[in-house]
């Protein structure tokens, strides 16, 4: 079986990646307010999508105190085919049997219904 770039990946990291997706540059403090996490927790999973190259870090203007993020196009492709894989899931279920965790679609519906 062919890995996946987002193989390994915790939910919360694909909140991060797709927060940054939507949202290029969205201060990290923001992300974590409208995910319910941790800055630290915000700040260590784009770092982890950083490594994986699925985000792009710019370091920070003089005016802002954090480095901004966006995804790579890898990163967005990814977490597309993903959600698209997700939601043809939902009308299947027994395509679900493998996952641990039913609520699989959770992080992105949260990042898709964010208003900015």
């Amino acid at each position: 079986m062919r890995a996946t770039p987002l193989e390994g990946l915790w939910p919360r990291d694909l909140m991060v990646l797709g927060a940054y997706t939507m949202r290029p540059g969205t201060p990290s403090a923001e992300v974590a307010a409208r995910a319910n996490l941790k800055g630290r927790q915000v700040v260590r999973s784009a770092r982890r999508l950083v490594d994986r190259g699925l985000l792009n870090r710019e370091p920070a203007p003089p005016d802002r105190p954090s480095e901004s993020y966006s995804a790579t196009e890898e990163g967005a492709t990814a977490l597309r085919d993903l959600s698209m894989a997700v939601e043809v899931a939902s009308f299947e279920p027994e395509m679900l049997q493998g996952l641990r965790n039913w609520d699989a679609k959770a992080p992105f519906t949260r990042w898709r219904n964010w208003e900015f």
